[in-house]
């Protein structure tokens, strides 16, 4: 059984299209463990495209580093962790919601469905 490769939030990023020369990305530290999505907040900060966090590898729910909290736009997107049933990814939406009127092409994001 081949074992899967681990996500990064630069990998995940890139999958979506994210404009690197127009983003910016805002990361919201935990300093208990690395369980991002179940620890409090102690800390925010703006992360530098050579950040580490950037290529920190991270797996799903009970795995020992998650998904970083952390919300990244670009020009034309949110971009934001989701978490389901354990498998964790990086979801995106749209700033201009009229794109989602182009049904076929945009579907309305709905994590974790």
């Amino acid at each position: 059984m081949r074992k899967k490769e681990k996500a990064t939030l630069r990998k995940e990023l890139d999958r979506l299209g994210f404009d690197w020369k127009s983003g910016r990305i805002l990361v919201q530290e935990v300093f208990e463990n690395m369980f991002h999505a179940w620890s409090d907040s102690e800390g925010a900060r703006w992360v530098d495209f050579d950040d580490p966090i950037l290529d920190l590898e991270f797996g799903g729910f009970g795995d020992e580093v998650q998904c970083p909290r952390f919300v990244a736009e670009d020009k034309e997107a949110i971009y934001f962790p989701a978490q389901y049933d354990g498998d964790t990814w990086v979801e995106k939406v749209y700033k201009d919601i009229g794109r989602y009127l182009d049904w076929k092409n945009y579907e309305s994001p709905y994590p974790g469905a």
